[in-house]
């Protein structure tokens, strides 16, 4: 979703722009060519499928954290409203069956393994002490086009910002909030880019295409790989961030009301989708309940349900006040769940 949007699957109620970055500029003594980096990077970028009990519902693209373990990193709205993943890799077709193993909804990053490793490449990591404004960078991914195929896409630009705050959307609107460190770019990017690399003049990956700018053109947004350090390596030994095994989008009261949902007072958490062998399963959370309050603190925004879990970690035992849909929205009940 491009202004500030972050790029979701077809399932999301919010239309996310996914965008995919290569940052260049901290070459070698030789610049590689574009093309030279492509190559290099195709391994390392592959198409993230999220599906809903069996059919694909929207798609992605992540990039190889670590080949051998078959770790891939992408945004986490990617794999939001859904409860099953694949993901293929360039020049060998057909899709391979990922496992979750860690997210972090507000960072919007998730990794997932898969046991077919074959043809995959470690993404090297970059840094963004590294980069400067104006360097060249290209952006990969699988981004929706004028063909039905699955084909890796690839665009450039430059660094517009080396590291800002992303914070404009969570302003506006429910479903966002505040990235904390972002590299700005002018890279185009289309919808399927989320997740995806931004690389640098010497193949590095400098962000995690995330954001697009509705306000403006020309101002796209990936999580800038300094944050990627900070986070990821958790999310690879299996524990996330805030995350019970459930995937959500924020509605406003407004769009309670339209639906025929009964007042709340304000807006809520709308249960989206469904992680098998998660805590939000054991305990019984279903698709289209409404989460109203975590911890005891109202929660109407995504930016609030992350303010509500801030420090939480792997393990922890959240409460959550859900408004039952199986009920016909008749009764409220707390249920407290492990994060993963």
């Amino acid at each position: 979703m491009i202004a500030d949007h972050r790029i979701r699957s077809t399932f999301s109620l919010l239309a996310f722009v996914t965008i995919g970055l290569v940052f260049a500029g901290c070459g070698g003594d030789e610049q590689k060519s574009n093309s030279e980096l492509v190559t290099e990077a195709k391994p390392s970028t592959v198409l993230v499928v999220s599906e809903l009990d069996g059919e694909r519902v929207g798609n992605g693209t992540g990039w190889v954290y670590d080949a051998d373990r078959g770790l891939i990193v992408t945004n986490s709205h990617v794999i939001d409203g859904a409860n099953g993943f694949a993901i293929s890799a360039n020049d060998n077709p057909g899709l391979r069956e990922a496992k979750v193993v860690g997210v972090a909804p507000c960072d919007d990053l998730a990794v997932l393994r898969v046991s077919n490793n074959e043809g995959l490449r470690t993404m090297p990591l970059g840094s963004q002490a590294d980069i400067e404004q104006g360097d060249r960078l290209l952006t990969l991914g699988f981004p929706g086009n004028g063909t039905t195929e699955d084909e890796i896409q690839v665009t450039d630009g430059v660094v517009s910002v080396v590291e800002t705050e992303a914070d404009e959307a969570a302003m506006f609107d429910p479903d966002f909030s505040i990235y904390p460190n972002v590299v700005q770019t002018d890279a185009a990017i289309n919808a399927g880019n989320s997740g995806g690399p931004s690389i640098s003049e010497d193949g590095k990956l400098i962000g995690v295409n995330t954001l697009g700018s509705i306000a403006a053109q020309n101002q796209n947004f990936a999580i800038g790989v300094d944050r990627v350090k900070e986070i990821v390596p958790t999310l690879a030994e299996g524990k996330s961030f805030g995350w019970a095994g459930f995937g959500f989008t924020a509605i406003a009261p407004e769009d309670i009301a339209n639906a025929g949902l009964p007042d709340l007072g304000g807006g809520a958490l709308l249960v989206t989708s469904i992680v098998p062998g998660t805590g939000a399963e054991n305990r019984e959370i279903f698709v289209d309940d409404l989460i109203t309050t975590v911890n005891g603190e109202f929660v109407e925004t995504r930016q609030q349900y992350c303010d509500a879990l801030e420090g939480t970690k792997s393990g922890d035992v959240v409460t959550f006040e859900i408004l039952d849909s199986t009920s016909g929205y008749n009764d409220y009940f707390d249920l407290d769940v492990e994060i993963e």
